[in-house]
């Protein structure tokens, strides 16, 4: 199979190179881990042709649209397509698919990305019929091998032993996201409506699959000096998710990109035209690399949202007193965080979830009797910001306010509420932000929390308000709504409040936020008394590693709260304090600061921690696709075995003049790290400590060599020297 499958890509990438469509290596000023993707548009098979072959990677795949029929949904398949078109310029293709009863005409554009170093896809259908058209979604690019050519497929040459890495990145900030392994024999990937199934998005944290992602992913065989990386660049109409897995021929892989068939449709009128989110094709050496230029390229589309004052740091209220806080609760830890940690550096102080008489009525209840202003104030009067946590888009069913406006709140089609419910909470409904009188709801609860003096707002279970369901505006999308709704907030709050996204759905969030949750939670109020459990320590590092490419690129990163307090030992508490500080972005205490061991609080405080987090930018793992996770835990709840795993092996660039490597062993026995040096730096000679106890670090013939006991962490200190 792929001998012939090579040589066909061979003959069809020559063609193309000649002729000067986007591949010419010559005009390349690409970093030396970028691999040049050549790529042809096959008419005569309807087809899409890329590949690398002295790279010994290939893909031949179509393009597929859905239509929403009376019996179903129909699927329309480029090479279905009589009459097609493509137009060639420098550093672009496009191609018109016309002619085909009852489906849309398509128009697929191939562009040259920066400096050549990856593949911008666009997709546009138009509705060339004299009747309505209903879309559910696309299949943007389809390698499925189940072609009659026995050809379609993604082919890593050398991949003998069946297997691939594949990034798994969950839909929202807590949903499961790093390396999974995937075998060829393993289960296929549920399929509805003809194509994947989603699964893991809105409620549905238990239909996460092994296999598939949400808005990009990344795969890397154990044979191939390739990673690929592919995923959409904005998620402005529908939902992305990929779905990768091993056919019958154990040699190609199927990959699926599909916008949509998570319930919205979009309805066409007669001449009208769509347009998808545009999608991205690179491949590269080096992960971190990849998945940086990946990120970068989002960038370009959709601007970040970029803070310029002080990053926060300080001390957040839900992990000790979670639902329970009081008034003297906060004003004791702000005391605490004035008189002991504001020489440090921090200057927060956030009340999370607890002050309210219930979701949505965003008031002081009896436990705050000064009221919301009047602690903010005490706050700010002593230079540090106060913050607040807000549910924007959920209320609580026995509210007046879904009493009294039913038609402000998301209904499925049989008229009835649509309720979130989340584990051991109340049921929730979610506000419709395309509902008038609704947006100007949530424009007066986000103005009274700014004009109460508040300068930092959590906004959480914000997922929520991408929903597939009913609204006001029919139209709008689930994505479409979810960017109103954060625009509101942002209109709203003004251009001096800091914005962190928790429980966001992370493409969608690029441009709302300053800052992002990267994980899951790092205690639960149910499970053990509310105290820190080490296996959620290492969920949270595993998230966020495998998300290092949004921090800088995005948003500033959240690993959310640092604990230190028991059952964690000391030891383990300085691993997450440094994979916290690591992660480049916010860096917020969680503990009874006033109540906290002196020898625990001095680790928040030690010099290299801060000098780590005033840094500002995020580690990167070198270790990425080294240890797969076997298992996907939806919760880490769920990992009672303490089976997942975290990259060990992170390196923080500090500068011109210092970096910082980390070595984390996250297993329950000793283990032995080497590492070769030779690419810290050309500087030479150069000099490694471990940071904290000051030890001098041998390199011997450019490797470092190191023991680590269970649960430990090492953190070398690199100083580079001039010649």
């Amino acid at each position: 199979m792929r001998k012939p499958f090579f040589l066909t890509l061979s003959v069809l990438l020559a063609f193309h190179l000649m002729f000067g469509c986007g591949g010419e290596s010559k005009k390349m000023e690409t970093p030396i881990t970028a691999v040049p993707l050549g790529y042809f548009i096959d008419t005569q098979n309807g087809g899409f042709v890329f590949g690398s072959e002295d790279q010994g990677l290939a893909g031949v795949g179509h393009v597929r649209i859905a239509v929403s029929q009376p019996g179903g949904v129909a699927w329309f398949s480029s090479n279905e397509y009589p009459n097609q078109v493509t137009n060639i310029i420098p550093d672009r293709t496009t191609w018109i698919l016309s002619g085909k009863s009852g489906a849309p005409d398509l128009e697929f554009k191939v562009i040259q990305g920066s400096n050549s170093e990856y593949l911008q896809i666009s997709f546009k259908a138009t509705n060339s019929t004299n009747s309505e058209m209903i879309i559910p979604g696309a299949e943007i690019l389809s390698f499925e091998s189940e072609s009659s050519s026995g050809n379609e497929g993604i082919d890593f040459a050398g991949n003998e032993e069946n297997e691939l890495s594949i990034l798994h990145n969950g839909y929202q900030s807590w949903s499961f996201t790093g390396p999974i392994k995937i075998s060829f024999g393993d289960p296929g990937l549920p399929r509805e409506a003809g194509t994947f199934q989603s699964g893991g998005d809105n409620d549905d944290w238990f239909g996460d699959q092994p296999g598939l992602s949400w808005w990009m992913t990344a795969l890397k065989s154990p044979h191939s000096p390739l990673i690929l990386i592919m995923g959409a660049l904005s998620a402005n109409l529908f939902k992305t998710y990929l779905g990768v897995e091993f056919k019958d021929d154990a040699e190609l892989v199927d990959l699926r990109v599909v916008e949509g068939m998570t319930g919205d449709r979009v309805t066409l009128a007669p001449g009208e035209s769509l347009e998808f989110d545009p999608v991205y094709l690179g491949a590269d050496q080096d992960p971190v690399a990849g998945l940086n230029r990946y990120a970068r390229a989002a960038a370009e589309i959709t601007p970040p949202l970029v803070w310029k004052g002080d990053r926060p740091w300080g001390w957040a209220s839900w992990y000790y007193y979670y639902s329970q806080v009081k008034e003297e609760d906060i004003l004791e830890n702000f005391n605490f965080v004035r008189e002991e940690l504001s020489t440090y550096g921090f200057n927060l102080v956030q009340l999370d979830d607890g002050y309210m008489p219930r979701w949505g009525e965003w008031t002081n209840n009896q436990k705050f009797p000064s009221g919301l202003d009047a602690v903010a104030g005490e706050i700010e009067s002593a230079g540090l910001w106060p913050g607040i946590w807000i549910a924007p888009f959920l209320v609580s069913m026995d509210s007046d306010l879904v009493d009294d406006h039913p038609d402000w709140f998301l209904h499925d089609q049989n008229g009835d509420l649509i309720a979130n419910q989340q584990p051991l909470r109340a049921t929730h409904a979610i506000l419709d932000v395309t509902h008038p009188d609704a947006e100007t709801w949530l424009s007066g609860v986000i103005g009274g929390i700014r004009d109460a003096g508040f300068r930092m707002l959590k906004i959480d279970f914000i997922f929520a308000e991408a929903f597939e369901g009913v609204r006001h505006d029919p139209k709008i999308t689930s994505m479409q709504a979810y960017h109103r709704g954060l625009e509101i907030i942002r209109k709203a709050a003004g251009e001096d409040m800091f914005i962190l996204a928790c429980g966001a759905p992370m493409l969608p969030t690029l441009g709302h936020a300053h800052a992002f949750r990267t994980g899951p939670d790092i205690a639960y109020e149910a499970v053990g008394g509310g105290n820190p459990s080490y296996n959620f320590l290492v969920h949270e590092a595993r998230n966020t590693a495998s998300r290092f490419f949004t921090g800088g690129n995005w948003f500033l990163n959240d690993p959310d709260q640092l604990l230190l307090r028991d059952p964690l030992t000391l030891e383990e508490a300085k691993m997450f304090a440094v994979a916290n500080v690591m992660a480049g972005g916010i860096f917020l205490l969680g503990d009874n600061l006033a109540s906290l061991e002196e020898d625990r609080l001095k680790i928040a405080t030690d010099p290299v921690i801060l000098e780590i987090a005033k840094i500002g930018k995020p580690a990167v793992p070198l270790d990425l696709f080294d240890a797969p996770s076997q298992n996907l835990f939806s919760s880490p709840v769920m990992d009672l075995a303490g089976e997942s795993r975290a990259p060990s092996i992170w390196w923080l660039a500090g500068g011109d003049q210092a970096g910082y490597l980390a070595f984390f062993n996250w297993r329950g026995e000793a283990r032995e790290f080497e590492i070769d040096t030779a690419w810290l730096s050309s500087s030479s000679p150069r000099e490694i400590t471990e940071a904290f106890s000051g030890e001098k670090i041998k390199v011997k013939d450019e490797k470092i060599s190191l023991r680590l006991e269970e649960h430990q962490v090492k953190l070398l200190k690199v100083e580079y020297k001039a010649p």
